[in-house]
């Protein structure tokens, strides 16, 4: 299995059992480069090519099953206000690629614009993603909006 996949569902698992919307106007799109603002990447993890997801990777972590997921990222539930917002990745227990700008203390709310509120939600985001030919994760990454999307590629 490739890094690349273990990130999509990594992120579609760390949103877990609920996420409130962000009004998407709010977002910006990322160039998913190394960001000096953020600290730059380690000169042994630099991203080689376009950010992309490969459908026969894909498939093939997809056939593992959601509870494969579940080892792959230690997170923790996100509120602000009181409210719950999403999941805040603690750590990743696997290789990160370096092309899926997915970061400790990200905040993921959204895949592909759903929320998920509840398991089955999280259950309907991995079916979704049989036949996704993008994958979209809306963070907050620092407290900020962002749209990290990744294009999925045969």
């Amino acid at each position: 299995m490739t890094r690349t996949f273990s990130l999509v569902l990594i992120a579609a698992w760390a949103t877990g059992c609920g996420a409130a919307s962000i009004d998407p106007a709010m977002l910006e799109e990322t160039s998913l480069s190394s960001d000096p603002a953020h600290g730059e990447t380690a000169p042994d993890k630099i991203c080689v090519g376009e950010p992309r997801i490969v459908r026969s990777e894909l498939d093939e972590l997809l056939a593992q099953g959601p509870a494969y997921v579940l080892a792959m990222v230690q997170s923790d539930s996100h509120k602000a206000y009181g409210r719950f917002v999403g999941f805040r990745i603690v750590s990743f227990r696997v290789d990160i690629d370096p092309c899926i700008d997915l970061r400790e203390d990200d905040v993921v709310t959204l895949v592909n614009g759903k929320s998920i509120e509840r398991p089955e939600h999280y259950f309907e985001v991995f079916e979704a993603l049989k036949t996704a030919t993008e994958v979209r994760f809306d963070i907050l990454r620092d407290g900020a909006p962002l749209a990290l999307t990744y294009p999925v590629v045969d």
